[in-house]
């Protein structure tokens, strides 16, 4: 669902044309992505931050996968550039990246229906956290705050993902509200 909401963020724009309320901002007046998409954009296009890791929980998941189709579709070599020294590491929602991005860890906790809920059916989950459910608050009853650290440690000493393991025949479908986004984005 957070998916189809990030495709309608057009239309949300295009209603505060009519709000006095509301000062319009300049640049991506009909195709605007969210404000945390373009933050993440803005970082990855910046030459002093060059991650070699990015870590996301559930909606930030998203916000990843938007920003990396945005660069995939505006700028190629830096997609490239970035695929080549990142690993991602998705938490509590599997969420579909370009496929030039092939070091993808998803990782998913045992009791998590809201993370299942928000997840892609079609891939895979990489690590299980046991008896632990949604929340990364360690204060959290059941949440996997405590075994965060640990989780993404143990991401990093994995393999990484050949681009078999995450490619499904749905991803063309399942990736649409990003892939629209870029390509809005983009025109």
């Amino acid at each position: 669902m957070n998916s189809i909401r990030h495709a309608f963020e057009p239309l949300d724009s295009f209603t505060k044309l009519f709000s006095k309320s509301e000062e319009l901002e300049s640049g991506y007046l009909w195709t605007r992505t969210s404000k945390d998409t373009e933050t993440v954009i803005a970082l990855l296009e910046d030459q002093r931050f060059a991650p070699r890791l990015l870590v996301g929980h559930s909606k930030g998941n998203l916000v990843l996968s938007e920003a990396l189709y945005a660069i995939e579709s505006e700028h190629p070599p830096l997609a490239e550039a970035i695929a080549i020294r990142t690993r991602i590491v998705t938490i509590s929602a599997k969420v579909g990246m370009p496929m030039l991005f092939k070091d993808v860890i998803d990782v998913m906790c045992a009791w998590d229906w809201f993370g299942a809920l928000n997840s892609r059916p079609d891939i895979r989950t990489d690590i299980v956290v046991p008896h632990a459910w949604h929340s990364t608050n360690p204060d959290f009853p059941l949440g996997m705050g405590i075994s965060v650290p640990q989780t993404i440690a143990q991401a990093i000493a994995m393999e990484g993902r050949t681009p078999a393991g995450r490619a499904t025949h749905l991803a063309a479908i399942l990736d649409a509200p990003q892939r629209m986004i870029a390509a809005l984005r983009h025109n």
